[in-house]
């Protein structure tokens, strides 16, 4: 979905806009260095200090990028992540910042299913590659079942990986309805579910003003569901269950009114 945005761009949205790119993709760009070394560490199995070094720049660069952006973010419910890294991120979509939103706050390196299209951005796609994504094609269900049990066995070999059952952003409005078929990774996997309510991500880069503005953005992380503990006639309906603990803090904050003119 794109929205119009209307009005000029303020001062500070200027600036906060150039300095944001600067280091948004500087630092994508000086990483690429880093990436052989990251290879080299895999290929001799020393998967722990790999780990540490990718989580290291990973929380760096995503520190810097919210700093730039003035945007203020408060987590609540840290103590319900699970202390393994076997899960899977179940998550509302609301803005392009979800994703940095997600990388700063879960304590270990989360990989994400994405859209095939981002596996052609220079650079950046290099470095969604290390630190777990996998891509997919939305149009090729043979090729997509491949994807979730690529992604299931990540989350085995104990990488977290992140999934938004809506499909596309909502913008701030209220929340979609959860695609069932997007679950597939956690029941392939036969893992915990730890469920998540983003709010106010939409703000930075999608809202009504142009360019780079301050949010208000607040992560709230729900007590796991475990896939294996629930009954075999419940599984069709968690898509709505994970819906409705989610939406609860999103509906608390308000929904945001989506114009019109937002179009797919």
């Amino acid at each position: 979905m794109r929205l119009k945005k209307d009005g000029m761009m303020t001062v500070g949205a200027f600036f906060r806009t150039i300095f944001f790119n600067l280091f948004f993709w500087g630092l994508v760009v000086i990483a690429q260095f880093v990436i052989p070394f990251l290879f080299l560490l895999k290929k001799m199995k020393l998967n722990g200090i790999r780990y540490q070094i990718t989580i290291f720049l990973v929380h760096l660069w995503v520190r810097i990028i919210i700093f730039f952006s003035g945007s203020k973010m408060t987590v609540h419910g840290k103590e319900n992540i699970p202390d393994d890294h076997s899960y899977c991120v179940v998550g509302n979509h609301q803005g392009y910042f979800d994703i940095p939103a997600l990388l700063l706050t879960v304590p270990w390196t989360v990989g994400f299913v994405a859209k095939m299209e981002l596996s052609k951005i220079p650079f950046l796609a290099e470095w969604m590659k290390v630190i777990g994504v996998v891509f997919m094609d939305r149009n090729d269900k043979r090729a997509a079942l491949d994807v979730m049990k690529l992604a299931s066995e990540r989350i085995k070999e104990g990488q977290p990986m992140v999934i938004f059952p809506e499909g596309t952003r909502s913008l701030g409005g209220p929340i979609k309805e959860f695609k069932q078929g997007s679950l597939k990774l956690a029941l392939l996997a036969k893992t915990k579910i730890l469920p998540v309510s983003l709010i106010g991500t939409w703000g930075i880069i999608e809202g009504e003003k142009k360019g780079i503005n301050p949010a208000d953005v607040h992560v709230y992380f729900h007590p796991v569901i475990d896939t294996a503990e629930i009954p075999e006639e419940e599984i069709p309906f968690l898509g709505e269950r994970l819906r409705e603990i989610i939406k609860g803090p999103v509906e608390a904050h308000g929904y945001r009114d989506v114009p019109a003119r937002v179009k797919k």
